[in-house]
Formats: structure tokens, C-alpha cells, sequence
């Protein structure tokens, strides 16, 4: 009789045990989940960044900054990837200007990294060309032998639950507590 008692009270103490454990489990698992996740788009995107430096060094245009994308990020990855350029005259007036105090998301969304906002007065910016409409090819960005450049990517990074954003809100790179920004730049000074 009093060892039924003794494993009942055992049985009890587990539930208990396991009642109060499992959701900080589960909790770390989805964390470790969605950190190898943002790693990768993360790794992704530098190599975007890379790559599309290096061709804009070459060509002095983004007529391949599409099949540099695509063969990175996957289609549906791609609708959250925005890029702008900021083209200089040369490299000495890109190192004059503030180019690297924060990073614009769209049009509404500027993610501050630095003290204050950046403003860029020696620098002509220009955002990811439009989507074309039908019948058009895609407007590309050219610049001159000489012209320097920064090119930044950035991805709005959806999380996939609310208990796993609670990791992430609250730091630099986190919109609204809704969005992790992910971003890489790129610079160079074309041939």
C-alpha cells in the first residue's frame, strides 16, 4: 500500500516537473530554429551583396542584379529584399559623406543604426528599380568609369511566431517588434 502512494506522489512530481519545463524547452528549440534560419538568409545576403558589388564594378550596371538574386534567395524570399545605391563622383567624396548610419528598408521603414539619422549630401541615391509593367524591360542603374558607389541590401525578415519574436524585439535591427532586419553592404569604385 505505501509504495502505491510513494509512485503516485513520483508520478505527480514529473507532471509537475514536466508542466513547468516543456514550454522553456520548446522555447529554446524554436529559438535555435529561427537563429539557424536568419543565419542563413544572413549568409545569403552577403553573398548577394558580394556578388552584385563585384559585377557593378565590371558591367557599371545592374542588368544582372536579377539573376544574381534569384540564384541566392528563392522566389518567395526575394519579395522582402530591397537594395538602393548611393553613386559618388569619385572616392574621395564617398568618404566625405555619412553613408553608414542607417539602413532604409522601404519607404516608410529606416532602421537607425548610428546616433542620428544620415543624411547623404554628396551622394545621388537610387532605390531598386520598379517592377516593370507589361510590354517593358526592367530599368537598370548605370554609372561612369571612376564613379564610386555603396550598394545596401536589406531583408525584412518575418518571424514565424509571436513567442520567438520576443527574443529578437527590442535590439537595432528589430521594426515594430514584427521585423528583424537583416542588411550587407557593399563598395566599390567602378572601372
Amino acid at each position: 500500500m505505501r509504495l502505491g502512494i510513494i509512485r503516485k506522489r513520483i508520478r505527480g512530481a514529473a507532471i509537475i516537473e514536466a508542466a513547468f519545463t516543456m514550454p522553456i524547452i520548446l522555447w529554446i528549440i524554436f529559438f535555435i530554429l529561427e537563429s539557424i534560419m536568419i543565419n542563413r538568409l544572413q549568409a545569403a545576403i552577403e553573398a548577394v551583396a558580394m556578388e552584385c558589388t563585384f559585377d557593378f564594378i565590371v558591367s557599371k550596371n545592374t542588368a544582372n542584379f536579377n539573376t544574381i538574386i534569384a540564384k541566392h534567395l528563392s522566389t518567395s524570399e526575394q519579395k522582402n529584399l530591397s537594395w538602393y545605391f548611393l553613386i559618388y563622383d569619385d572616392l574621395a567624396t564617398m568618404c566625405t559623406d555619412t553613408f553608414g548610419e542607417d539602413i532604409i528598408v522601404n519607404s516608410s521603414t529606416r532602421v537607425q543604426l548610428g546616433a542620428k539619422s544620415s543624411t547623404h549630401t554628396k551622394g545621388t541615391r537610387h532605390d531598386k528599380p520598379a517592377t516593370p509593367k507589361e510590354g517593358e524591360g526592367e530599368q537598370t542603374i548605370t554609372a561612369k568609369s571612376g564613379n564610386a558607389f555603396v550598394l545596401t541590401l536589406s531583408y525584412q525578415y518575418k518571424f514565424s511566431s509571436a513567442l520567438v519574436s520576443q527574443f529578437f524585439s527590442g535590439g537595432h535591427n528589430t521594426t515594430n517588434k514584427k521585423a528583424f532586419i537583416l542588411w550587407s553592404r557593399g563598395c566599390g569604385v567602378c572601372n
